[in-house]
């Protein structure tokens, strides 16, 4: 009974010592994304619009300036960043919400009517989280503002007067030029009411991941939609006013799986310009590609400019460049849908085993496992032998 125990034990020893050499791989890893639906210059003032911004790191020796102590994911977001930001991170709180329609700095809100989506923060053991909803601005040319831009104004009298005049007998239901009229005349009759600028921001969200065998990072900026001298029709998706810019989605990600290098890939956002045109009393429109800055209404001060930049990307780390918008004499600017994500990885493989003599048996989990299990049937064997001698 006693040798029967022992190798027992021994078998024993070596299945529960398997896994432990199968498993002795070091990883480490840090993967972070962040985007910008837009940051919003009237002015000035400065507002940043649908933040999101996340990271994962294996462990809190490795530098990532989101997390701070034992903190190994972190994740920030908001749709109006100081309104409405909700914090997580692990270990500590693992979800956090930012309720909607966040309060605008105080400076901003003569100028804008906001309304704003919740954002959402999450974080836990190798996985973060942030996703900013839906922004709707609209900018009213108050009396303030039309004082520092008196160009402007006069602008709007000219289109009102020289371009959309001769059109004024048209019927305003039937009819984009007439409307745009009837629009931009109630903004020079009431500048407090009728909005100048209307501005649709759309969703915005990042992720990071810690997968096993492969780590992750994603952003991705839905689009957006700025309409200038926006008539009483226009709507998200089907705009009417003076200048329309219409921004598509934007996305990067990057990845890196065990021992082997990091990849990355980004698709810029497709972006188009129509200015309206009165003598047609259509839109010429304006494709604007990666790296192209194109303009509308030139010579005028609702003169607008619309830049898009290209994606930038190497092994580990993809940047999508953002839509720049320069507008109404440089008095109102707009940065939209810049995204960016990054990953590092290094894994360690298990040391070589050691093989005394070929041939070798593969040292695995389950070839140990297997050996482990035939010295038990050998104990066994040996056992049932002695037992029989025993009897005979």
């Amino acid at each position: 009974m006693k040798i029967r125990s022992v190798a027992l034990v021994l078998g024993a020893l070596m299945l529960t010592a398997a896994p432990a050499l199968a498993q002795s791989v070091t990883r480490t890893y840090v993967a972070t994304a962040r985007g910008t639906a837009a940051q919003v210059l009237i002015g000035g003032q400065g507002l940043q619009i649908g933040h999101t911004n996340v990271g994962i790191r294996s462990d809190a020796g490795q530098e990532l300036a989101l997390c701070t102590g034992s903190e190994v994911a972190c994740a920030h977001a908001a749709t109006v960043v100081g309104g409405n930001d909700a914090r997580a991170a692990f270990p500590g709180e693992a979800e956090a919400v930012g309720e909607p329609n966040g309060a605008l700095p105080e400076e901003m809100s003569p100028l804008l009517v906001a309304h704003f989506g919740k954002a959402v923060a999450k974080a836990a053991q190798g996985n973060a989280s942030g996703t900013a909803d839906v922004t709707h601005l609209e900018l009213t040319a108050t009396q303030t503002f039309a004082d520092n831009a008196a160009p402007l104004v006069d602008g709007l009298k000219q289109v009102s007067e020289a371009l959309l005049g001769p059109m004024a007998e048209g019927d305003p239901s039937g009819q984009v030029g007439p409307r745009l009229k009837q629009t931009v005349d109630g903004i020079l009759n009431n500048l407090a009411v009728n909005p100048l600028v209307e501005i649709d921001i759309l969703a915005s969200a990042v992720n990071v991941e810690d997968k096993g065998t492969e780590v992750t990072a994603t952003a991705v900026a839905k689009g957006a939609q700025v309409v200038i001298s926006p008539t009483a029709n226009s709507s998200m998706g089907s705009p009417e006013g003076l200048i329309i810019i219409e921004i598509g989605a934007a996305s990067a990600t990057a990845s890196a799986k065990n021992n082997q290098p990091a990849t990355s890939s980004g698709n810029a956002a497709t972006v188009q310009l129509s200015v309206f045109n009165p003598v047609t009393q259509t839109y010429d429109v304006v494709p604007v590609a990666a790296g192209e800055y194109q303009c509308g209404g030139e010579g005028t001060p609702l003169e607008t400019c619309v830049g898009l930049g290209a994606v930038a990307a190497n092994a580990g780390a993809v940047r999508a460049g953002g839509v720049s918008i320069n507008a109404l004499g440089g008095n109102l600017v707009l940065e939209l849908g810049s995204i960016e994500a990054a990953v590092g990885a290094n894994v360690a493989e298990a040391p070589a085993p050691v093989c005394p003599e070929p041939p070798c048996l593969p040292v695995t989990g389950g070839g140990l496992a297997v050996q482990g299990l035939a010295l038990l049937g050998l104990a066994g064997g040996a056992t049932a032998m002695i037992r029989r001698r025993s009897i005979g």
